[in-house]
């Protein structure tokens, strides 16, 4: 949801990683980053591509 739509996006992803590790950087430069922490301690990282419409 941005700016109270709903924009559809594919991402790759990274689970389970060290809560101060750092990940990979996304390939290619229209990827966002976006890291959740989970409650286990660690976090998972993704690279997302929001869809243009």
């Amino acid at each position: 949801m941005l700016a109270g739509h709903c924009i559809p996006y594919t991402q790759t992803c990274n689970r389970g990683l060290a809560a101060n590790a750092n990940p990979q950087a996304c390939r290619a430069a229209e990827e966002k980053q976006v890291c959740s922490f989970r409650a286990d301690g660690l976090k998972d990282c993704c690279c997302r591509i929001y869809s243009k419409f």
